[in-house]
């Protein structure tokens, strides 16, 4: 199906490319973690994927963060970007904002950042000595540059 001029169209899952192969898709990755119970600092390694540009994220707690503890931020290690529109790339939350079992938080992409290779997230807590779960999906677009 044509969309628009010049060569672009929808793929078969939607997303728009062109005849040279530059795609750009809507894409959404989710992944359940577990808040470390010796660190104040937990990481998913290349959780947000190369070439890819931020629309949302969200967090929910599926497990009760125990002893009082809480989700404080949650961010990317590539702070050379802004996250959220926070300054040094993280997303803050208040005091026991995100700690109880179902409590959620969705965040906007900051606008200007573009993961040009696979960054790690990081969520701080003060999850220590105790632990609790959360589901976090990252809505994006994955860019692929043209080909030819």
């Amino acid at each position: 199906m044509a969309f628009g001029s010049g060569g672009n169209k929808f793929g078969s899952g939607g997303d728009l490319s062109t005849d040279n192969g530059s795609v750009c898709a809507l894409r959404v990755k989710e992944e359940e973690i577990t808040c470390s119970t010796s660190d104040a600092t937990t990481e998913d390694s290349n959780f947000f994927p190369a070439n890819s540009v931020p629309v949302a994220i969200s967090i929910r707690v599926t497990t009760a963060i125990t002893n009082n503890a809480f989700i404080k931020k949650i961010g990317h290690t590539n702070n050379a970007n802004q996250f959220a529109g926070s300054a040094d790339g993280n997303q803050d939350f208040g005091d026991g904002e995100i700690e109880a079992a179902d409590s959620t938080a969705v965040t906007g992409g900051g606008g200007n950042i573009t993961f040009h290779s696979a960054t790690d997230l990081v969520i701080t807590h003060n999850a220590t000595p105790s632990a609790g779960v959360v589901r976090v999906a990252y809505y994006y677009y994955q860019i692929t540059p043209p080909t030819s």
